[in-house]
């Protein structure tokens, strides 16, 4: 579509001067999918980055509401990641968010995905041969690789954390240690100056 799905707003255009290419725009290839257009290849770039440098790493960044996980495009990036054997890394908003969402991904469906363009979604589909197999892996993917592996580096990224706000609780309290000594210092000083003139 030409609006945003979520605010209802329509997309500004580019004022640039250059042609623009469409999801139809031709030239098409055999299924009918512009080879100019930029916004109809987003599983085909991740394989291409994948291919391109083996160090790269996707980081699935999910929002509040786990909104991603109804998003037609984002989930054929993610199976399109793995299937590359690109290392994946998830970031959650908290344990309680996915306590509140675990039953709803334990449910992920392919064909209950959105797209902003219904031919997206037919699109994405069509290249997917056994939508079981692929709604099968998808979950295992998650509930099997990614959550757990979040659960294991967030409890290690808090104890981080935590070591991080002692240290800077004792450079702090150091500081302030310092600062107070340096104060009742010159006040002391102040003190021996002001008596020296009276």
């Amino acid at each position: 579509g030409t609006c945003d799905s979520v605010t209802g707003e329509a997309y500004p255009l580019c004022s640039c001067d250059l042609p623009k290419s469409w999801n139809t725009t031709e030239p098409t290839t055999a299924k009918g999918a512009s080879i100019d257009c930029e916004v109809n290849k987003f599983d085909a770039m991740v394989k291409m980055l994948a291919a391109s440098d083996p160090g790269f790493e996707q980081v699935v960044a999910v929002d509040c509401g786990f909104e991603l996980f109804t998003r037609a495009w984002c989930i054929a990036e993610l199976a399109a990641a793995h299937s590359m054997g690109m290392r994946q890394q998830i970031k959650l908003p908290s344990a309680e968010a996915l306590t509140q969402k675990a039953e709803d991904l334990r449910r992920l469906r392919i064909e209950d995905m959105e797209a902003s363009r219904p031919e997206d979604k037919e699109e994405i589909l069509s290249g997917i041969s056994d939508t079981g197999a692929f709604n099968a892996k998808l979950r295992s993917l998650l509930l099997e690789d990614l959550l757990p592996a979040w659960s294991d580096r967030n409890g290690v990224e808090r104890m981080e954390r935590l070591a991080r706000l002692a240290r800077w609780l004792k450079v702090r309290k150091s500081q302030t240690s310092k600062d107070l000594a340096c104060t009742a210092n010159d006040e002391f000083n102040q003190e021996c100056c002001e008596d020296s003139f009276v």
